[in-house]
């Protein structure tokens, strides 16, 4: 049995969107605390099903849930540029 969380799938849809808009470090590393951040930030939401899935898929088209999944993002970007774990300069 496969189990998932939802909120995995949704930060890594809107991740690339939402990272394009700052002057941060793009890095695999960097990338994968953003990441990391923001889904320790977030509730997480596991299914076992296709009708879990789609139950969190529906719930997704809240503006609450849009608001909350962005804020859980920029913390993590502010977080990361602020202290980023590797020796590069921002590009």
């Amino acid at each position: 049995m496969i189990v998932k969380n939802h909120m995995e799938s949704v930060v890594e849809r809107l991740l690339p969107v939402i990272v394009g808009k700052y002057d941060i470090c793009q890095c695999e590393r960097c990338m994968a605390d953003i990441k990391a951040i923001a889904l320790n930030y977030l509730e997480p939401k596991y299914f076992t099903s296709d009708d879990g899935e789609i139950y969190y898929r529906v719930n997704e088209m809240s503006v609450q849930f849009d608001t909350d999944v962005t804020k859980a993002i920029t913390f993590a970007i502010d977080r990361v540029k602020s202290r980023p774990k590797h020796n590069r300069p921002n590009t």
